[in-house]
This record gives C-alpha cells, structure tokens and sequence, in this order.
C-alpha cells in the first residue's frame, strides 16, 4: 500500500487548479463519473470491499448479486469510452 499524501494550495492556485481539474474531466467525458453523490449507502459499500478478496477477480458479490468490476462494465455504467491500452492498465500490470 502506498500512504495518502497530500498537498496545500494557496487560494489563487486552487480556483487554477480545479478549473483545470475540470477543463480535463470535460475532456475526457467523466461528468458523471465525477458527480458527487447525495449519499451513500454505507453497508453496501463496506459489503462490496469486505469481498474484494483479490485483486483478480472480475465479479464481486454483493446482496447476493454478482456485481461485474471489470474495466469495460465500470466504463459501461458511466457511459465512458473503453481504452484497450491505457496507461494505468499498463502501470498497474507492472506493479
């Protein structure tokens, strides 16, 4: 595991920065992947990670249902373009 880090911006650097923040999530179609949700439902949300034993699989199951976590049905549900090379699959293969 790597530990969380963090950083400090001014003010004038933060608007910049989420106004860039935005410009590339515009960009790359993530609207809605980005879109705060109004609440959470905290339980499923434990449940799914309590059964997230590996990394490997591509289904975990939740309430009793299968629920897929491969790349293309996570880019399925938020409407987003499926990238067969992309540089995290490449970053995250290496590891």
């Amino acid at each position: 595991m790597h530990p969380e880090k963090g950083f400090t911006l001014k003010e004038s650097n933060y608007i910049d920065f989420m106004a860039h923040i935005r410009q590339v999530t515009k960009a790359l179609n993530w609207e809605l992947f980005c879109e705060k949700r109004l609440s959470v439902d905290e339980e499923l949300v434990h449940e799914f990670y309590t059964n997230l034993t590996s990394s490997k699989l591509t289904e975990v199951p939740v309430r009793e249902i299968e629920v897929p976590i491969t790349s293309n049905a996570i880019n399925e549900f938020f409407e987003l373009l499926d990238f067969e090379n992309d540089e995290y699959s490449s970053l995250i293969s290496n590891i």
